[in-house]
């Protein structure tokens, strides 16, 4: 099972019957943006991050970009139309043989 496959199942099954908002999206995604923008202002100062303080640097501005980036994602196939997320789900899932 591919990731996409999996990431178009969950949201189909999270956000089929929900409407979307985008405030989630801009809390997240700017909360991501400010520590991007701390982190490389720490860079350019001349700081160099130990192992754990790279790793915590990573989840506080990874997760939350990533998740904007899928969230916007959804949305924006959902603006398709009513079964938007079930066409794509479908899409993915065909059994084609490379």
């Amino acid at each position: 099972m591919g990731f996409q496959r999996i990431f178009w199942k969950y949201a189909h099954r999270r956000y089929q019957a929900r409407t979307l908002s985008i405030l989630p999206e801009l809390a997240v995604g700017s909360w991501g943006l400010f520590f991007v923008f701390v982190y490389a202002g720490a860079f350019v100062a001349g700081w160099y991050p130990t192992l754990v303080e790279a790793a915590v640097a990573l989840f506080l501005t990874g997760f939350p970009v990533g998740y904007c980036i899928l969230h916007w994602r959804i949305r924006k196939e959902k603006a398709k139309g009513a079964d938007a997320l079930y066409r794509k789900l479908v899409s993915v899932s065909s059994f084609r043989r490379t």
